[in-house]
């Protein structure tokens, strides 16, 4: 007997042995592959990653012993770069620590038991932008859906079971931002705890939670700010009937503590079936008022009250449809009272009595009920009644009269750095229905008055005094007869004075008599009342301004009949915003009215970088700012400036304006087609703007007229300079289809650099690839048609025009494909082609090709003329004649005759030769064409027929493209712009058809040969 309790006690401790060294030995062993299969599950399921340290990962049976704990410290769930852009953070969850509990006997049973789940210092940020993207549903990967068979196949009872015996949160802090719904939620030291066996049909749930501060916001408004709340609740779960009991439980929110009683169930036949009770366990009127938030009522707990409160209520019925439960809610108030203790006057006699009532469940006979509202601030009485049935049709009666002492505000109110005096007195009622789909409204009737007003802040050496408002409300029950007054307001800030009045009435056609004078200083007005996310300095004087009229005289632009006058002056006015991050400043302006003009005598501002100064007539002024027509604004300006920085007006990020160099200027990518007006019509006499900045673009000494009209955008003759060149334009921008802006462009340009203009021109560089490798200057004409992309930049598949450039001191260096020119013919001097001085290249464009002329150049002692085709892909197709002295090519003379059938030496002293270059501008490969003895009259057969072939394709396509082109040029292009567009077009038109035939002719006849 005694060897047998050593063979179990030797067991026992061989066992326990074994666990204990399995304490040890698992986490060790098998911790790699469990940190690998977090990670490769991780990425299956999220757009992110996990991050944890592997060292803080364990498995052990020594922390809730005998249990099986699994614990992981210092991880979180961190989104990819998409969702980082998307939410401007890239942590969703963090955690500072996490334990799993599991009853190790579970493990082999049915049933597993969770001991315990243990969540410490929790973070969680969830967020809802704008655009509707949720945080913790975009960091999920979609789930590939399974297949109905597969579904089916699974749908097998399982045996597994799982039973958690208790679970425990502690100091999470949890925000929820909604910024499409334009709500905030924000817990701080949440604490939470419950158990319950969730293996059983029926048990009881029991959770205890505590909050330290819970804060709410919805629309702006801060319903609660950092309450405190608790609650300990036992509800009893009967999931086979679907029905939830509240047994025990208390909810506490500040000082205001509830407490509720009845069921929830979830029947088959209905959505939701409710019996509940509920009421407060407070009957001090202080309860109550602790549900103010601390920011409107500070040192709350050193506050004196008294008086009660009753708060009760009971729900009950069915939800189906729009079918809801009936419920009766009531709050009553009695003899409530408040003081701050160092203030000397109470707000007494607080007394309310209110109830929600619906005792049918249908929406639209929901009853708010204010039996009464009254309180003493001092001896300044407030009282208001309201009763309102219906949510979406009112029906209403509410009125509400007050008569307070602004001074009297701080001896109640602790308001720190402000002082106010002045009565202020209100009576105003509202009875009727309230539908505005259906535009129906009460009858209301208000009056308003302040009388002997005054405003102090701290902050503000001045105050705000004399403040006089006396105003009126009257609609009756036909709101055309509405009539607002303004009878008088007034007020004074350091000596200034503004002072209006006015009147509107009958809302069928809004009619108006207003007059203001005086000035509004916004420096120190802001200091008094600060705007969020928005900044306003300057001054604004209105000098006798008077206006009258109605919106029918405006929609007739009969402006004769609306009696207008007056001056406005403007002083160092600054405005700034999120929209406008740039900055607005006027720091001086002058302007008069009268009833169909305002004319603006002078004005000198800035828009973010750009300086500006204007001066000129507004006309239809009127009509553009009140009338429900669409009213065109004409204007005839006057404007010069010293830097207008187009990127900083339309938000564009800085670049580096040009330099020349060997490197090509990348075009920015971040301008935008910007929509003109269709209801401007302006003429802007630019007398002179020194500089302009746009995209890399530098241009100086810009003037001439630029007119706005009907969404088009026109130049005319205006003149600049740029990349040491001037330049004279006629052109537009037009937006009229908004979906395919268009320009069109007619320049004169003289001294421009030819490499410059290819660094810089986006439609240099398809229109003449060879630039890039060439030297000098040029003077020339050109105008093109087009349509633009949505970054600004040409379409060229969809440009067409005409050009004649004159080039002076122009070569063209070092293009390798002059390397493989020298290779095929033998000739050393094609590394330095010049072209004379007042040589004139003549070009044109059409669907996406580029027709070029013959023309001269010189290369060493040989004569070349060159001419062809390219396209704005990069492709070229040209052919160059050159007339090589017969001395300059040696031996390689007769090679070439002799490889092309000529044989024995030539008759004169040149040889002839064509040569075509086709392919890439950067991989040209020249092919020799044919050769001939000076007195030879004709080419070689095959080179003839290759390039007559060549010739006769081009024409055909050039005459197609013509037809198809032209007729998509618009039949009217309104005023100057119409008139210099239609010439134009038809000047291409048949410039392009009679240049294609002379340019065949040209061709041949100058690869026949030419006298120099």
């Amino acid at each position: 007997m005694k060897k047998l309790f050593k063979i179990i006690g030797f067991t026992i401790l061989a066992l326990f042995l074994l666990l204990l060294g399995a304490a040890f030995i698992l986490p060790t062993v098998f911790k790699d592959d469990i940190e690998n299969a977090i990670k490769e599950e991780a990425g299956n399921q999220l757009n992110g990653s996990i991050y944890f340290d592997a060292d803080d990962l364990n498995i052990t049976l020594f922390s809730h012993f005998p249990s099986l704990s699994v614990e992981m410290k210092d991880f979180g769930i961190i989104g990819n770069e998409e969702y980082k852009t998307i939410f401007k953070q890239d942590t969703l969850i963090a955690v500072g620590s996490f334990e799993l509990a599991i009853n190790l006997k579970s493990l082999f049973e049915d049933k597993m038991v969770i001991d315990g789940i243990y969540l410490d210092k929790l973070k969680l940020n969830a967020i809802v932008t704008k655009e509707g993207n949720e945080n913790y549903m975009v960091i999920m990967k979609a789930s590939e859906e399974t297949p109905e068979a597969e579904e089916e196949e699974t749908t097998e009872e399982s045996t597994f079971a799982m039973k958690i015996n208790e679970w425990n949160i502690s100091d999470a802090h949890i925000i929820y931002d909604d910024q499409l719904g334009n709500m905030f939620a924000e817990v701080k030291g949440l604490n939470h705890s419950g158990n319950g066996d969730m293996t059983l049909e029926v048990y009881d749930l029991a959770t205890k939670t505590n909050i330290k501060a819970l804060t709410y916001k919805m629309d702006g408004v801060s319903y609660l700010h950092e309450g405190e709340f608790d609650a300990d609740m036992t509800m009893n779960i009967d999931l086979k009937n679907m029905k939830f009991t509240f047994k025990e439980n208390q909810f506490k929110l500040n000082d205001f503590g509830f407490n509720f009683e009845g069921w929830v169930a979830l029947p088959e036949d209905a959505d939701v079936d409710l019996d509940i009770s509920f009421g407060s366990n407070d009957t001090e009127f202080k309860s109550i008022l602790s549900l103010v938030p601390g920011v409107f009522l500070e040192g709350f707990e050193e506050i004196k009250t008294s008086g009660t409160l009753a708060f009760n209520g009971k729900v009950k019925g069915k939800m189906v449809g729009d079918q809801l439960p009936t419920y009766d809610i009531k709050l009553l108030v009695k003899d409530g009272f408040f003081q701050y203790p160092d203030l000397p006057t109470a707000v007494e006699n607080i007394n309310m009595d209110m109830q929600i009532l619906n005792t049918d469940g249908i929406l639209a006979n929901n009853i708010i009920d204010i039996k009464a509202f009254h309180l003493d601030m001092g001896k300044n009485p407030v009282d208001a009644k309201v009763w309102v049935k219906g949510i979406d049709e009112m029906d209403l009666d509410a009125n509400i009269k007050a008569n307070v002492d602004l001074g009297s505000l701080n001896s109640i109110y602790p308001i720190e750095d402000i002082e106010l005096k002045g009565i202020y007195s209100l009576d105003a009622s509202a009875k009727g229905i309230f539908n505005d789909s259906l535009e129906k409204y009460p009858i209301v009737d208000a009056i308003m008055s302040l009388k002997n007003g005054f405003v102090k802040s701290s902050e503000v050496p001045a105050p705000l005094e004399n403040i006089q408002l006396a105003s009126k409300i009257h609609v009756p029950v036909n709101m055309n007869d509405a009539h607002v007054s303004v009878d008088n307001f007034s007020v004074t800030l350091s000596e200034e004075t503004f002072n209006a009045k006015g009147e509107f009435f009958n809302l069928d056609n809004p009619t108006y008599d207003l007059s203001m004078n005086g000035t509004l200083n916004f420096d120190k007005l802001l200091k008094l009342f600060p705007l969020d996310d928005m900044t306003l300095q300057g001054k604004v004087i209105i000098h006798d301004f008077t206006t009258k009229g109605d919106m029918a005289t405006i929609d007739a632009e009969q402006y004769q009949n609306l009696p207008t006058s007056g001056s406005i002056s403007i002083e160092k006015l600054y405005y700034e915003d999120a929209d406008l991050p740039q900055g607005f400043k006027i720091n001086s302006a002058k302007g008069a009215f009268n009833p169909d003009k305002m004319e603006l005598s002078s004005f000198d501002g800035a828009f973010g970088k750009s300086d500006m100064q204007m001066s000129g007539v507004f006309s239809n002024y009127m009509g553009y700012l009140f009338s429900t027509t669409d009213t065109v604004l004409q204007g005839n300006l006057n404007f010069a400036a010293t830097l207008m920085d187009l990127n900083d007006m339309m938000g564009v990020e800085e670049t580096t304006p040009t330099e020349v160099s060997e490197e090509e200027t990348e075009v920015s990518s971040d301008l935008e087609v910007i929509e003109v007006p269709k209801n401007i019509n302006f003429v802007l006499h630019t007398s002179n703007i020194k500089k302009v900045l746009y995209d890399n673009y530098v241009i100086e000494n810009l003037n001439g007229d630029i007119i706005v009209k009907d969404g088009i955008v026109s130049m005319k003759k205006v003149g600049f300079n740029m990349l040491g060149g001037s330049f004279v334009t006629n052109g537009s921008y037009s937006t009229e289809d908004i979906k395919n802006p268009n320009f069109y462009w007619d320049i004169d340009i003289k001294g421009l650099g030819i490499k410059e203009s290819y660094q810089t021109f986006a439609t240099v560089k398809a229109l003449a690839p060879a630039a890039k490798k060439m030297e000098g200057k040029f003077d020339g004409s050109l105008k093109l048609f087009g349509d633009l992309k949505p970054d600004m930049m040409p379409e060229m598949s969809s440009l067409r025009g005409e050009g004649l450039f004159k080039v002076f001191n122009a070569a063209l260096k070092g293009h390798k494909t002059m390397d493989k020119v020298q290779q095929l013919t033998g000739f050393k001097g094609f590394n330095d082609i010049k072209i004379a001085d007042n040589t004139q290249m003549a070009f044109s464009i059409l669907k996406g090709m580029v027709d070029l002329k013959p023309f001269k150049a010189k290369a060493g002692d040989a004569d070349m003329q060159m001419g062809g085709t390219n396209s704005f892909d990069g492709t070229m197709n040209y052919i160059m004649g050159i007339d090589v002295p017969s001395k300059a090519m040696g031996q390689a003379t007769s090679t070439l005759t002799n490889s092309l059938g000529v044989g024995g030496t030539p008759v004169g002293d040149k040889v002839h030769m064509d040569i075509g270059l086709a392919g890439k501008y950067d991989e040209l490969k020249p092919k020799l064409l044919g050769t001939k003895a000076s007195g030879t009259s004709e080419l070689k057969a095959d080179a003839k027929n290759a390039a007559k072939a060549a010739v006769d394709q081009k024409k055909t396509e050039t005459k197609q493209a013509i037809t198809t082109e032209v007729n998509k040029q618009k039949a009217e292009v309104k005023n100057e712009v119409k008139k210099e567009t239609e010439a134009a077009t038809k000047k291409v038109e048949s410039q392009v058809k009679d240049e294609t035939k002379n340019q065949i002719n040209n061709l041949k006849g100058g690869l026949k040969g030419f006298k120099k």
